[in-house]
């Protein structure tokens, strides 16, 4: 047989085996991507535990248990903007809003301006008798040299096999309006990016933030894909959902209703990257039968 021949026959077997390899890796990749659904429920501004007309914390539990119910991990993230004022955080600097949210777990709850009425030290009392996290990415008290005693730059958790950093930041505006003592305001647009940075170097999969704040700039944290989801508490907005760059989620303060986003995550080892879907919702918070709590 000729030796061209034979060189032939062999180089098109060891082609094949190659491609068969090749093939096998890439279908046992792909049959390694992981799904993984999420449910997102935001409120803010709530700072009276009851509110018979427009509806309160009680509806909130009613909607975060229900959910909870069915199986798929739950992300409670609450805004902020509820510390103060009221009738009883007149007397207790709202700590009582903080023994309600207690039993109701939040994940992560943002530090926005009116958690400030008191001044940094009170909020440092409120931030260790919760027991969950309160963030502030873009606070710097110089007592400390970081963030306000008790409070966190972010927080990391984890749904299945996908890592979920937590950011939230608040309005330099709080400066002016609530003249906080001792503490600073850092740039909330380049804290977030520095902050969802270092979330991805330490394995983050998907970056969700909130800000008690509108600013265009927030858009391009999404487009740059610093992170994934804005939600943004814009005074006097209105409901919108923009889903082109990353989702970026808009609601009025005075809105009092829940944002429900129903998030599917897949991570595609093969493409080494992220992709997913999303579904908004906003329900009206006296629309919701009330948990007796």
């Amino acid at each position: 047989m000729d030796n061209r021949i034979v060189l032939n026959f062999m180089w098109a077997i060891f082609l094949s085996l190659v491609m068969s390899i090749a093939s096998s890796n890439l279908a046992a990749q792909e049959a390694s991507s992981t799904s993984q659904k999420i449910t997102v429920i935001y409120v803010s501004n709530l700072p009276n535990i009851a509110d018979t007309e427009k509806g309160g914390l009680a509806q909130v539990s009613t909607m975060v248990n229900a959910a909870r119910t069915d199986g798929t991990p739950v992300l409670f993230l609450h805004g902020g903007d509820s510390l103060a004022p009221s009738t009883l955080a007149a007397f207790d600097k709202g700590s009582h809003m903080i023994d309600v949210l207690n039993a109701i777990e939040p994940t992560a709850m943002a530090v926005a301006k009116r958690e400030f009425s008191n001044g940094a030290d009170e909020l440092t009392l409120r931030a260790n008798e919760a027991s969950f996290p309160m963030l502030g990415t873009n606070i710097f008290d110089p007592l400390t040299g970081g963030n306000v005693s008790g409070l966190e730059r972010s927080r990391m958790t984890e749904a299945g096999a996908i890592k979920i950093g937590i950011i939230a930041a608040i309005s330099p505006e709080v400066m002016v309006d609530y003249l906080p003592d001792r503490i600073q305001i850092l740039d909330p647009i380049e804290s977030t990016r520095d902050e969802a940075k270092r979330l991805r170097a330490e394995g983050a999969d998907f970056i969700i933030t909130m800000f008690d704040f509108s600013n265009p700039e927030i858009s391009t944290l999404l487009s740059d894909g610093d992170v994934d989801v804005a939600i943004v508490n814009e005074n006097l907005g209105s409901r919108e959902v923009f889903g082109e760059t990353g989702l970026l989620v808009k609601i009025g303060t005075e809105d009092r209703a829940a944002i429900v986003a129903n998030i599917e995550i897949t991570k595609s080892p093969s493409k080494g990257n992220i992709s997913w879907t999303h579904d908004v919702q906003y329900t009206a918070l006296a629309d919701v039968k009330p948990d007796p709590m």
